[in-house]
């Protein structure tokens, strides 16, 4: 079967085959086109109307012919920018975002995106902004720049997050799933793409359910379980053929291809041959050099080395091919971009100048010559000029990006008040807060662990728990003070009564307690030593201030810091132990369970209860 394959005829089965299977798919893609573009002619004023059928035309290319697309939605930008038809040039940014993203030219991408994000700040468009953050951390992620990639992310979730909007929600747990899996974090990759994947289904959102299956595929396939991973690409195929989304269907088949390599060659073979037609057909040059990347690698594992060269040298005219049309493009925007507020004065200029030179051409030599130089002159001003404010314009760029990485770096270490007055004045001084809520989480049993560990693995454990503490008390507005060894302080209310407040701080401590619970099932199944924590909360008065001259730190003191520390040393590992007093403020959200009065070193005996769960 695999001479049949790679004979003549047999590449001419698997085009016509595929020809075959596009065939429907086509037919109905043009007939849609050819009914908006027929109703063009209808909406011929230059409207928004027309704006908007633009687009409409331009979306319907997305899949098929990126050129097509990219020019439709031009053609609509040109005229939504004279209409100032701000909801309209929004769609095309965004979507010009997206195509550019798909066809591996990043930096274009993300140029799209921050046009489109500017416009959505200057109108307040929440969502919006969320969607162009969102965006932005997908094509950061394709770019191996993680940090940006989280940052973005993460600063769209905690917009969707306060929406109530479900589904735009889960989109963001498949990129979150997407980073891990970049990180090779393959349980916790998976656990976003199962949290997302029954939302969808219920949506019917197919494009969507094709990303995680494709995603799962992707990290079965990452951990050598090649079966398992051949059934979600197969999931992934059967929809983006309902989809009619060719580009995705030969990225789907290469994926297949590449899974079958260790199971069954011939398998792998077929699924390369008809992923290279279909691919050629959209003209989307990155899957082709994807797919025959790929399909080189096969050829030499299989010691096949002609085929492998021949494929090499196809996967290298596309790579140079796509290297050029991005090494242009970039030119092209950057000339664009810099040129254009100057860009009608200097046609003036040059016009002017050259109705002088034609209006005298016939006088005297000398005059002629003079009006030459005199050009040549201002073009070397202009030229002078240019790049004058191009190296000051790039200047100011460079000193306030980092202006703004220091005051992030500030906010993630202090809170955002004392950061500000540090900013400000230089320095901070000490405040005092009448109730603040105060929770310990320690690790039983950490130093029996700590033995069973090397260095590395200890840290990197420590950091993957700490990390993940991280984030759900962002969620909950708190603020985290410290880790000292294996313990983590954090507080709420001390960025505002509203910011924080105990029931916050109790949410918080329950879906720790529920995080390392999952690590524990997870690790207990494989025999690998597991963390269990004890959880301790008290409300009261605290002072919080700045220590230190050069590495300064951010902390807070008190009797209502003791108590808590004492609420999770008698406490339990898997619950969270509060105070008398924070049960008053939370136990009409809260079902607790009461401990009695223990007897507490210094302190004498102190009402204790458990947090059962929230009512």
């Amino acid at each position: 079967m695999t001479d049949f394959l790679n004979s003549k005829s047999g590449f001419c089965f698997i085009f016509i085959l595929a020809s075959c299977f596009c065939s429907p798919f086509v037919k109905a893609e043009n007939n849609r086109l050819k009914n908006k573009i027929d109703s063009l002619e209808f909406y011929s004023a230059p409207d928004t109307n027309r704006v908007n059928l633009l687009n409409s035309i331009a979306w319907e290319y997305r899949y098929s012919d990126y050129s097509l697309s990219k020019k439709y939605f031009h053609i609509a930008e040109n005229l939504a920018e004279k209409l100032h038809f701000t909801t309209g040039i929004i769609t095309i940014y965004s979507s010009l975002g997206i195509i550019f993203e798909r066809e591996g030219e990043y930096d274009s991408s993300i140029y799209f995106n921050l046009k489109c994000l500017k416009i959505r700040e200057m109108i307040r468009n929440k969502l919006g902004i969320a969607h162009s953050y969102k965006y932005l951390g997908i094509v950061y992620g394709e770019l191996n720049d993680s940090a940006q990639a989280f940052y973005y992310i993460n600063k769209s979730l905690a917009i969707i997050s306060k929406s109530g909007n479900i589904i735009e929600e889960a989109g963001i747990y498949i990129e979150l799933g997407n980073l891990y899996q970049d990180y090779k974090c393959f349980g916790l990759a998976r656990f976003n793409y199962l949290t997302a994947l029954p939302l969808f289904i219920k949506e019917n959102d197919k494009e969507n359910q094709a990303r995680i299956y494709n995603n799962l595929g992707a990290t079965y396939f990452s951990e050598g379980n090649h079966r398992k991973a051949l059934g979600y690409f197969y999931k992934t195929a059967e929809i983006k053929q309902t989809l009619k989304d060719v580009v995705g269907l030969a990225n789907a088949y290469c994926n297949i291809a590449i899974a079958y390599e260790k199971i069954n060659k011939d398998s792998s073979l077929h699924y390369f041959d008809v992923a290279i037609p279909l691919a050629k057909k959209t003209g989307s040059l990155s899957s082709l050099m994807q797919i025959y990347e790929n399909l080189a690698d096969f050829y030499k594992q299989d010691h096949d080395y002609q085929n492998a060269y021949n494929t090499q040298e196809q996967y290298d005219i596309i790579k140079d091919s796509i290297f050029n049309i991005q090494k242009s493009k970039a030119i092209a925007d950057m000339q664009t971009k810099y040129e254009t507020e100057n860009k009608e004065q200097q046609i003036a200029i040059l016009t002017k100048n050259q109705e002088i030179q034609k209006a005298h051409a016939q006088r005297q030599n000398f005059i002629g010559y003079a009006l030459g130089v005199g050009l040549i002159l201002i073009l070397v001003i202009l030229f002078i000029l240019y790049h004058r404010y191009r190296f000051e314009r790039k200047a100011i760029q460079i000193i306030r990006a980092e202006k703004r990485r220091s005051d992030e770096l500030l906010l993630n270490i202090l809170p955002s008040e004392t950061a500000q007055e540090l900013i400000k004045y230089g320095k901070t001084t000490a405040r005092n807060y009448d109730e603040v809520s105060v929770m310990f989480a320690d690790i039983k049993g950490f130093t029996e662990i700590a033995q069973s560990m090397s260095a590395e693995a200890l840290v990197e454990e420590l950091d993957k728990y700490f990390g993940s503490f991280d984030l759900i008390i962002e969620r909950q507005g708190l603020e985290k003070i410290k880790t000292i060894g294996d313990a983590y302080l954090c507080a709420g209310g001390l960025t505002g009564p509203l910011k924080g407040n105990p029931a916050n701080v109790v949410n918080a401590a329950l879906e720790m307690q529920h995080y390392v619970e999952k690590e524990k099932l997870e690790k207990s199944v494989k025999n690998l030593p597991y963390f269990e924590i004890r959880i301790g909360i008290n409300t009261g008065p605290v002072v919080a201030g700045v220590v230190g001259i050069k590495k300064f730190a951010y902390d807070i003191w008190g009797d209502s810091v003791n108590t808590a520390a004492r609420m999770e040393q008698f406490g339990e590992t898997g619950k969270v132990n509060i105070s008398d007093h924070t049960y008053s403020l939370i136990k009409d959200d809260f079902n607790c369970t009461f401990r009695g009065n223990i007897e507490v070193k210094s302190k004498g005996k102190l009402a204790m209860y458990f947090v059962d769960s929230p009512k």
